[in-house]
């Protein structure tokens, strides 16, 4: 049954928000509500006479986003805000939170140059795993992904998984630019003698909901992917994409949980370390489960040996044995589009391999173009919207009448 003396509510600040944090909280006082504890981005209020207070929140410098107690080297820090009138209330991350029933209480950071500089770094302390490491990852794998053109333009799974990395990266390239444009402004009002903005209250709620937006957007990602893989019968991505979906609100509640008693920064460090851990196990499992529920087809009948597609872009691998009596493999990538045609060609050849085209050979294949690729030994014969790769061999006239039969056209 709900308290009625206790409330909580779920309101997201960034450390540049610390005067709005602040603001926010003694409107609260002014409506019967007094801070009592903050965990993760659960504020707990308990029910007090209605009342003007003071608060303060602090950025300390030696802090950490781990921390849901104040750390031993705040405590002469704490010590000095008690004796000017500042009760301690909480510590959540770098942002320890002060109230006062003073009247008019000195301040607690009087250096607007010191408090700014201490914001940036906290903001950039607060933010490095988001804003540095993941992009970094995905960036790199992006770049793994273009390598693999072909599978990325050709499978619904390489389209995915692109779209979820571009997503992430051009979103954290946006939270960067935006901390960016307000750190230089700040110092330019710092430099003109103007008053520093650390955020405003007012829509506080609306923008706790919009950052919660990427995350539904995310969300809605895999879920038409799973749908796709679904109609697929690809039992193993519908366990890989699907888990974590299930498992994002698992661990939120966890954490949040756990969170709820205040612990040390040594113990917050190492929970989401062995609850990860823990989550992998449990994925890795589930998926072998997947990979032996998933139906094994059969392949396709010759000459047809593989095929998939997407709305950009198509690969069929042929075999046969002609009448010849030689048997090959060769591929046909398929595009309308000109521009994925070219983007292919020039993830499959690398420049230093590249000996161009033979007007020979291109007269005979009845092509617009002919690439050899020494490297991996294989032709690329162009068309007006699909390219035959070939392993050119002494038996090229032979591969050619096997691609005229298998494609019903004369290449």
């Amino acid at each position: 049954m709900k308290n009625p003396n206790e409330l909580k509510r779920m309101i997201v600040f960034q450390s540049s928000e610390c005067d709005a944090m602040a603001e926010y909280l003694e409107d609260m006082a002014l409506q019967g509500w007094k801070l009592k504890s903050i965990r993760t981005s659960m504020f707990y209020f308990e029910k007090i006479e209605p009342q003007r207070l003071h608060y303060s929140v602090v950025v300390y410098a030696k802090g950490s986003m781990y921390d849901t107690i104040p750390d031993p080297s705040s405590y002469e820090f704490l010590d000095y805000c008690g004796a000017a009138g500042w009760q301690f209330v909480c510590t959540v991350g770098l942002l320890h939170v002060f109230v006062s029933e003073w009247k008019n209480p000195t301040p607690i950071e009087t250096d607007a140059e010191i408090k700014l500089k201490t914001v940036i770094r906290g903001m950039v302390k607060q933010n490095w795993l988001a804003w540095f490491l993941l992009p970094a990852i995905f960036t790199f794998n992006i770049a793994v992904q273009l390598l693999s053109f072909a599978e990325t333009v050709t499978t619904n799974k390489g389209l995915f998984i692109s779209l979820l990395y571009a997503f992430v990266v051009v979103l954290t390239l946006y939270q960067i630019g935006k901390f960016l444009v307000w750190k230089t402004k700040q110092e330019r009002r710092l430099k003109n003698g103007e008053p520093i903005q650390y955020g405003a209250q007012r829509n506080q709620k609306s923008k706790t909901i919009g950052l919660f937006v990427p995350a539904m957007i995310m969300m809605a990602i895999i879920s038409v992917f799973l749908v796709v893989a679904l109609r697929n019968q690809d039992y193993m991505y519908v366990f890989a994409f699907g888990l974590p979906l299930l498992l994002i609100p698992a661990v939120f509640l966890l954490s949040h949980r756990y969170q709820r008693k205040a612990r040390s920064r040594s113990e917050n460090k190492a929970f989401p370390f062995i609850l990860a851990g823990a989550i992998t196990i449990l994925i890795i499992v589930i998926v072998f489960v997947g990979v032996g529920l998933t139906e094994r087809k059969a392949a396709p009948v010759a000459p047809l040996v593989s095929s998939s597609g997407t709305f950009l872009a198509s690969a069929e691998t042929y075999y046969c044995i002609s009448k010849y009596g030689f048997d090959t493999t060769f591929t046909v990538f398929r595009s309308r589009y000109d521009f994925i045609l070219r983007w292919y060609l020039n993830s499959e050849m690398r420049k230093p391999y590249i000996t161009g085209h033979e007007e020979e050979t291109r007269q005979e294949w009845g092509a617009k173009e002919v690439h050899f690729n020494r490297r991996t030994l294989s032709a690329y014969v162009v068309y007006d919207d699909y390219i035959i790769i070939y392993c050119p061999t002494e038996f090229e006239a032979i591969t050619r009448a096997i691609a005229e039969e298998v494609l019903g056209t004369s290449p």
